[in-house]
């Protein structure tokens, strides 16, 4: 019997519910309710919580939301969750506001002119892949991330069709994995062990925040500061050319030279090798101290004393980032770091945060991704015919001076897949609205030593929708599916109509899917430390889960494995264009890469270290302030070869006196009613390709600092307080 993709929302969620309840000893009769239409003797705000995973990062926390007559309220952790142990952060609470959005599309754009018409979309995409399947090579999709059912959906397809993929992020670990891969052999990410550590050396990376798992880390971080099973508490020491969030919490932060973190631990890697400590490569022996010093800016004498304090240490660690990989030598920096662990005798472990799970048909992962260059260099040749935009926003993150409008408007079939309208969107023949994370199915297949240090297991969580779908939109795995089945057989032979099939399809036994909706999620117990995670904490919705493995995880691989194995031999410096100041752009605690912009609660949320709201700001060096005499408030400008960037000035003392530094995510255009502040900092960056990637260098512009004259308006939370009604503070 075929139903409608509502009615059996509506099914499952009453099967989830079920299975929910029963699980909590209620009986289920009491419990069994539809999402959409309230039975009689239901009282009107009565609360359930359903299982899902949050898909804000990479990271695959657990989280359970709190629905209220229809409508998501709340998100809580899953407190069994091995990622997230019932934690969530500040960008996944603040997805609700995603959600109930009033800037989301409603409407399929044709043109920029409202259309309904479904139909019509599916056969227009179908025509394109079929031309694209005709003409290899003309065919570009531009994602932000891949993973999962969902993510080896596009690969397939890309496949089939013979496009290529361009994964487009800020701050792109690409430098990262090419680093692991050649220490490895496989490019997968870094795992650092914080919590079982007692000295971690930190090079400018921002754990606690960024990265591929901030909520995971930033728990790690409690245990190793609270100092179990130790007799101390962990020491944390940092190596950075800003203080960012995790360098404010170090113990001693030791200023750099942007880009030479790499060099600090070259640095260490020295000392450490002449007070005995074997197995550190020749050539990197052979540069002196002083030498290092010159670079760094750091005293050799720093570099000997804290290499005889990891000498006492018991367990110490070397954590690196995407910070580190955002230079031209980025994989220089980051494998100079990794190689410091193996020095110190740490093991170098790794983790995938996005495998994409096997589908019916999928014999292995194809190499269909290729480098913002590349993409770049075909793009000004013409190469392609069509290009599909999938929930990102290229027109904003890549630098003005490559010209991706006009790049962009030169091509045949341009599409774009958003909830939200923003700056490409603007530039596309087609925009099709797509769903968020709380209206669709999907999932994230992750692995990693989350339980133990010493055992990898594989972490399957299931996200499902749990509040009916917004009208006018669908979720783009959806999409793609009925574009391949409008294309014809070869595009969609052994694959269903809804991701939902595809994801289901994983666990054909019944009685192990409904324990995953009741989790959202199953994963390899015998590898995870159960006592630890869970001790007293336990959820009236969330029962631990039986020490009976009922599941396995899906079988599943990463898209990176095309990445070639480094050649280090020598040491590498930055390279910085321009005269200047290095512009280092950050990731903003509260707008992320900028696609939070559009989220009052996140525009609201105070930086942690100045307290700005609303807007962007310049952080300038004490020493360059003092001689530019410039004070706080002051309009700067920030001109590169690129283009020129304005804003309020911010006199800081954590920042070295080579740098300047502005958040990412302000200077939208064209992102709805709440976006619309500030400037952005990576449109005046120059275009700079990392060496061994061909991905973007976003550290490696250098600017003029320019006193405008005149005070602009900088609201810091300090402010908002002071100059609250009295009558109206909080109690």
């Amino acid at each position: 019997m075929d139903i409608s993709r509502k009615e059996f929302f509506q099914w499952s969620v009453v099967t989830g519910a079920a299975v929910a309840f029963a699980g909590c000893g209620i009986p289920p009769h009491q419990a069994l309710v539809s999402q959409l239409e309230l039975p009689e003797y239901r009282l009107p705000g009565e609360a359930k919580w359903f299982a899902t995973t949050c898909q804000e990062c990479a990271g695959g926390c657990g989280v359970s939301v709190r629905v209220i007559d229809g409508r998501a309220k709340k998100l809580e952790g899953i407190p069994q969750h091995p990622i997230n142990h019932g934690k969530v952060c500040a960008q996944g609470q603040s997805s609700l506001q995603a959600l109930y959005n009033p800037d989301r599309l409603t409407s399929i754009l044709k043109n920029q002119n409202p259309s309904q018409d479904w139909n019509e979309v599916f056969k227009t995409l179908a025509s394109q892949l079929n031309a694209a399947a005709s003409n290899k090579g003309s065919m570009l999709w531009i994602a932000d991330s891949l993973h999962g059912t969902t993510g080896a959906l596009m690969v397939l397809l890309a496949e089939r069709a013979g496009a290529k993929i361009c994964v487009l992020d800020f701050q792109s670990t690409t430098a990262v994995r090419t680093a692991m891969k050649g220490l490895t052999g496989k490019a997968e990410l870094p795992y650092y062990p914080i919590r079982e550590s007692d000295y971690v050396v930190n090079f400018g990376s921002d754990f606690l925040l960024s990265g591929d798992l901030p909520v995971h880390y930033a728990w790690s971080y409690g245990e190793f500061r609270q100092g179990k099973n130790r007799d101390h508490r962990g020491v944390l020491v940092s190596f950075a050319p800003r203080m960012n969030l995790t360098v404010s919490n170090s113990d001693q932060w030791i200023p750099v030279r942007p880009g030479t973190e790499g060099w600090a631990a070259l640095g260490l890697g020295n000392a450490l090798s002449a007070l005995g400590k074997k197995g550190w490569p020749g050539w990197a022996t052979s540069i002196s101290l002083e030498s290092i010093s010159k670079v760094t800016g750091v005293e050799p004498d720093i570099f000997e004393r804290l290499a005889k304090r990891l000498l006492l240490a018991k367990r110490p660690l070397a954590v690196a980032g995407a910070e580190n990989g955002s230079y031209s030598n980025g994989v220089w920096n980051t494998e100079m770091i990794q190689k410091l662990n193996q020095l110190l005798g740490v093991p170098v472990q790794s983790f995938e945060p996005n495998l994409l799970t096997t589908l019916p048909g999928q014999k292995g992962i194809p190499s269909v991704i290729i480098s913002i260059e590349a993409a770049v260099s075909q793009f000004q040749k013409g190469k392609f015919e069509s290009v599909w935009v999938l929930e990102t926003n290229p027109r904003y993150l890549l630098p003005k001076k490559l010209d991706f409008q006009g790049l962009f408007s030169k091509v045949k079939n341009k599409v774009v897949f958003s909830p939200f309208p923003n700056e490409t969107s603007l530039l596309a023949d087609w925009v099709i609205p797509t769903q968020t994370w709380f209206e669709t199915w999907g999932d994230r297949l992750i692995r990693g030593p989350f339980g133990d240090s010493n055992k990898v297991s594989t972490l399957y969580n299931l996200q499902q929708p749990v509040v009916a779908e917004r009208p006018g939109s669908k979720a783009l795995g959806d999409i793609l599916l009925m574009a391949a089945k409008n294309a014809g057989a070869s595009f969609s032979k052994e694959l269903p109509s809804s991701v939902h099939e595809l994801v289901k399809s994983h666990f054909p036994d019944e009685s192990v899917w409904e324990n995953m909706l009741l989790r959202a999620g199953t994963w390899d117990e015998a590898s995870l430390d159960w006592e630890l995670y869970l001790g007293d904490n336990t959820h009236p919705l969330f029962p631990p889960p039986v020490v009976k493995k009922e599941g396995k995880s899906p079988s599943g691989a990463s898209a990176w494995n095309h990445l070639d194995k480094p050649e280090i031999s020598e040491a590498v410096e930055p390279k910085f264009f321009g005269e200047g100041q290095v512009l280092i752009p950050f990731y903003s605690p509260a707008l992320g890469d900028g696609s939070s912009a559009n989220r009052p609660w996140m525009q609201e949320l105070p930086d942690p270290l100045t307290t700005v709201t609303w807007t962007h700001w310049i952080e300038l060096p004490m020493s360059l302030c003092k001689q530019m005499e410039i004070e706080r408030g002051d309009v700067v400008r920030l001109v590169s070869e690129s283009g020129a960037l304005t804003g309020p000035a911010y006199p800081s003392p954590a920042l070295h006196p080579d740098a300047v530094a502005v958040p990412v995510g302000q200077g939208h255009d064209h992102y709805g009613m709440f976006a619309d502040h500030g400037e952005n900092p990576l449109s005046i960056l120059n275009p700079v390709w990392q060496e061994g990637t061909g991905e973007l260098a976003w550290v490696s512009t250098r600017v003029k600092v320019e006193k405008v004259g005149g005070k602009a308006r900088m609201t810091t939370w300090d402010e908002r307080v002071n100059n609250y009604p009295k009558d109206l503070m909080p109690l």
